[in-house]
């Protein structure tokens, strides 16, 4: 039916012990029929993220700024995305947390996720989104400064969406 590809980058930077700042870049390309029709854009990602209280985390960004509208008529476009989140963290086995996002246009989700280290190095996560209903399965894997996540979310019309993301920071 169609093909969603993306490839994201991104910068932050600590403020002082408890606080970072960042920005990110997205590309995204939507392809129809075997590439017969094709749209893409990029986007801009501004957000900040802190631990105010020692084991909860907050966060907070503005996702999705168009920088290069991805159809000819850019009201088609994705929205300005607004999202909040709150994290509560049991060190060093599991997190849990709640978030909170707003679509131009759309209404407002909340969802719901939980992170359990399973060995040193490995993590289960899993989640749920709510209104429409979707649930996120997946994993981390990490050495050093690397990581390598893997994630399936749920779709009830066009089935799941798997996701392997490659981190690493220094």
């Amino acid at each position: 039916l169609y093909l969603e590809t993306r490839a994201t980058g991104g910068v932050s930077r600590r403020i002082g012990t408890d606080w970072s700042v960042g920005a990110g870049i997205e590309y995204r390309r939507t392809e129809f029929g075997d590439g017969d029709v094709a749209y893409s854009g990029a986007f801009l990602t501004f957000g900040v993220a802190g631990e105010p209280v020692n084991g909860i985390a907050v966060a907070g960004s503005v996702r999705r700024i168009s920088i290069d509208a991805m159809y000819d008529d850019a009201d088609l476009d994705p929205g300005v995305t607004t999202e909040v989140s709150v994290a509560w963290s049991a060190p060093p086995d599991i997190t849990i947390g709640a978030v909170w996002s707003h679509e131009e246009g759309d209404d407002h989700r909340f969802g719901l996720g939980q992170r359990l280290q399973i060995v040193e190095g490995l993590e289960f996560v899993s989640g749920l989104r709510f209104d429409p209903v979707r649930y996120t399965l997946g994993g981390r894997i990490f050495h050093g400064s690397g990581s390598i996540d893997y994630i399936y979310q749920s779709h009830a019309d066009l089935g799941g969406t798997h996701t392997i993301g490659v981190a690493w920071h220094w």
